[in-house]
């Protein structure tokens, strides 16, 4: 049985989300919260969704109008359940110290069309990140993070930040799968980071901006990046070893690798079928950055273009 709330204002989430969210976690039952956000900007206090034992209980919370999206400004979102969803959600402008997106789900955790979008965290704390994401204590190794559709873009931070965090073992997910998500002129921060996932895939991804793209932690991940471009100084610097483990050659595939270098590619990876490419000389991005704002999804051709690049190039 599906309950729907419909939040038109920051302090609807304390007023109508919690109760019904507390309500579903008391009966134990497997039930779903639909938690529709109407147009605006929601910031200032956390919005807090969040339970030790959340049962079997499903979480979704989408923009009322997908070409309206509501505006997380400076604000910080957390939720746990056994699934959860964000749909259609901008995060905009944050400095705090928090992470604006905390997720806990021993099933799975899917973001659909969210834009993270010139963000300026870590003055006050080194080491955070942007999206703090989590299987929690219940889970049984299954735990899938799904993302698409999606932008990280303007991002800035030179503490160690990172992106996305995904823990390390035994708290770990057995995928984190992004399909269609654009990383663009973030500076000073890892774009993943991870320790112990089983696989990561990137499916037609625009992957650009980061330091480096992807941070491992423990051996084992298995890594596949598949019709995307790529953009670096450099295929080493895109994607960060620990020391300590084995790790498998990473698998680029059917993808535009852009580096300074474009014949030095590192023999721990598995080249097939890609373009090595010396990367583009411009960018504009404001206008990337008011699609990312508005909810509109990544397109390779209007990428293409702010980075000065020919259709086939």
């Amino acid at each position: 049985m599906d309950r729907a709330i419909t939040i038109r204002s920051p302090q609807d989430f304390a007023r109508l989300a919690r109760p019904a969210y507390d309500e579903l976690v008391r009966q134990g039952r497997e039930e779903s919260l639909d938690i529709v956000v109407e147009a605006g900007d929601y910031g200032g206090s956390p919005f807090l969704l969040v339970d030790l034992d959340t049962g079997s209980i499903a979480v979704r919370i989408r923009a009322a109008d997908p070409l309206h999206p509501p505006r997380f400004v400076d604000a910080h979102l957390s939720v746990s359940a056994a699934s959860v969803e964000v749909e259609h959600l901008v995060f905009e402008n944050t400095v705090s110290d928090r992470p604006l997106l905390t997720a806990v789900a021993k099933r799975a955790i899917t973001l659909s069309g969210c834009a993270f979008v010139g963000n300026t965290p870590g003055v006050f704390r080194s080491g955070g990140t942007l999206l703090d994401l989590s299987p929690g204590f219940a889970a049984d190794g299954s735990a899938a993070v799904t993302i698409r559709d999606s932008w990280f873009i303007g991002n800035r931070s030179g503490h160690d930040w990172s992106m996305l965090r995904l823990p390390a073992t035994p708290l770990r997910f057995h995928q984190l799968r992004l399909a269609r998500v654009a990383f663009v002129d973030n500076a000073g921060m890892v774009g993943i980071q991870t320790g112990g996932t089983g696989s990561v895939e990137c499916l037609e991804c625009w992957l650009d901006g980061s330091d480096p793209l992807l941070a491992l932690f423990y051996g084992g991940t298995r890594v596949v990046i598949d019709r995307s471009s790529l953009m670096g100084t450099s295929l080493d610097g895109l994607i960060r070893f620990g020391t300590a483990d084995s790790y498998a050659d990473p698998i680029i595939r059917a993808s535009r690798v852009y580096v300074d270098e474009p014949g030095a590619a590192d023999e721990r990876f598995r080249l097939e079928g890609c373009e090595l490419l010396a990367p583009p000389s411009t960018l504009v991005v404001a206008d990337l950055r008011m699609r990312a704002a508005q909810g509109l999804p990544p397109d390779v051709a209007i990428l293409r273009r702010a980075y000065g690049m020919s259709e086939g190039g």
